[in-house]
């Protein structure tokens, strides 16, 4: 089993390995693109959007396809009008697992190597009902195990990740960590808890990674909040995961959670 995101689990199953995805994946991947996630077509376009068991080292959920909801009103500060929600609850969580919780999750279907990658999205909050149209106005109405996080990751031939993760009971932190794999560093965690001024699942950011040959920068609205020094960095192509899932072990329903996306972009470097 893999580990990853943020410290805090990693990605164990999954509906294809990424040696079995074609480096252009959906056919203009190499140019770059932008997903709309108010449309569902460009969403399936570069995302699968399926249901299977998720282990981690710290949790147990079962993905569910009726847990993403693409192309649906979002209200809240700084949202666009339409997007795709993640939702976590205890609805049918039928995995054959024992899991508690149900969550939406997103693979990318692209193979896609150095860029620089914009997830606008606001990250795991509270919502209204299992409708999930509205959105609580109070923040700490959220499930206190639900975990988000956005990722580039691997495991063909060595663990490379990038991922930024936060957790609802953390609000004011992101977790920012890569992996270079077990025949570089022991599949070492490189690690930053880097706090923020406020809450940052209150409204919408524009979070991105830049992944150059030489370079990792992870920003907030512009603002770059880290840069890794490490001598060795990801290389590895890999696939896009938007995730929500609980970090806790074991599993147990706390309560529900969602995560909205507006957009997410991708442009290709040298």
């Amino acid at each position: 089993m893999e580990g990853g995101w943020g410290g805090d689990g990693g990605f164990a199953d999954g509906p294809a390995s990424d040696s079995s995805l074609s480096k252009n994946g959906a056919s203009d991947a190499n140019e770059g693109w932008e997903v709309d996630f108010g449309d569902e077509d460009q969403v399936r376009k570069h995302f699968y959007i399926d249901e299977r068991p998720l282990y981690t080292y710290n949790s147990v959920s079962c993905i569910r396809k009726d847990h993403v909801h693409v192309g649906v009103p979002l209200v809240g500060p700084k949202s666009p009008p339409r997007g795709t929600l993640l939702v976590m609850d205890s609805r049918s969580p039928d995995c054959n697992h024992k899991a508690q919780i149900s969550t939406g999750h997103l693979h990318g279907r692209d193979l896609l190597h150095y860029g620089h990658f914009t997830f606008k999205m606001r990250l795991a909050h509270a919502m209204e009902d299992t409708q999930l149209r509205l959105m609580r106005a109070d923040p700490e109405d959220v499930a206190p195990n639900a975990m988000s996080c956005f990722a580039l990751y691997t495991n063909t031939t060595e663990h490379n990740e990038i991922a930024a993760c936060f957790r609802a009971s953390q609000p004011d932190h992101l977790s920012l960590s890569f992996f270079v794999g077990k025949g570089v560093d022991g599949d070492k965690i490189h690690l930053k808890r880097q706090t923020m001024p406020k809450n940052v699942s209150a409204e919408f950011h524009d979070f991105s990674i830049l992944w150059e040959q030489d370079k990792i920068v992870f920003a907030v609205d512009d603002e770059t909040i880290w840069t890794p020094d490490y001598p060795t960095l990801p290389w590895e192509p890999m696939t896009l995961r938007l995730i929500l899932r609980p970090f806790n072990s074991p599993s147990k329903y706390e309560g529900k959670a969602q995560v909205a996306i507006g957009s997410v972009k991708y442009r290709p470097v040298e």
